[in-house]
């Protein structure tokens, strides 16, 4: 359910002014940002918005992570990029009114705040500046989606795996070490491999003391090394 405690704006402040896009804004639009905002929380996996539909909300992630889920022409989904915690997700919703391409799920046990769309569309019209920083965001993630896809084509193995893990930790937060929750079954989709194999690229990758595997988690050890390794020639 939707709230809109005090605690639920001092949760959005933090979040404004610890953010590039919102840091300089002048105080007073913080604010009014602050309390527009909604605190959204589940004990189960459940759907934000559906591919297709309008974007209603900027999203910030407190705790837990958003899973992007794209639709197969038979309708399955495959899970995609995970947005974990300290994160923010859906600025098409500030940039626009284009229809959202993919589905977006509130992970299990999850919290974030919803920042609605038509007030931080208002903000931006008034303080122009907003954005460039937004395309700085958007950008750095397309280049993200765009290193992956050139990676996914010309690497094999534990390399491709690499690469993948590689995206997720582009908008994860926790600096060198990261940890999300994601599972082989989707991976492996987007792979293009099977199961079985990526549980044997992912247990070789952690005998390299690159990830650590944990019940429903991935912990990226050393996102530095990561991606030297996946950018080596080496044979598997």
């Amino acid at each position: 359910m939707l709230s809109n405690s005090e605690q639920t704006i001092m949760l959005a402040r933090t979040a404004l002014r610890d953010s590039s896009v919102f840091m300089e804004l002048p105080e007073n639009e913080i604010e009014k940002l602050a309390r527009s905002a909604r605190l959204q929380e589940t004990q189960k996996k459940r759907l934000l918005a559906y591919a297709g539909t309008a974007p209603e909300y900027l999203w910030y992630v407190i705790k837990g992570q958003i899973v992007l889920e794209a639709l197969t022409e038979s309708g399955d989904g495959i899970e995609f990029a995970p947005i974990s915690q300290g994160q923010w997700t859906s600025w098409i919703g500030v940039l626009g009114t284009r229809a959202f391409g993919l589905n977006y799920w509130l992970g299990k046990g999850s919290r974030l705040l919803a920042f609605p769309a038509s007030t931080l569309l208002a903000t931006a019209q008034s303080h122009p500046i907003m954005y460039r920083k937004i395309l700085d965001e958007v950008g750095g993630r397309l280049q993200s989606v765009i290193t992956w896809m050139w990676r996914s084509n010309v690497l094999e193995g534990e390399r491709r795996v690499a690469a993948l893990l590689l995206l997720y930790a582009s908008v994860s937060s926790g600096g060198n070490k990261k940890e999300f929750a994601v599972t082989q079954e989707s991976m492996s989709r987007v792979a293009g491999c099977s199961r079985q194999s990526m549980n044997q690229f992912l247990g070789a990758m952690e005998k390299r003391g690159l990830v650590e595997l944990r019940y429903g988690s991935i912990q990226l050890t050393d996102v530095a090394k990561l991606e030297e390794f996946a950018n080596s020639p080496g044979i598997e």
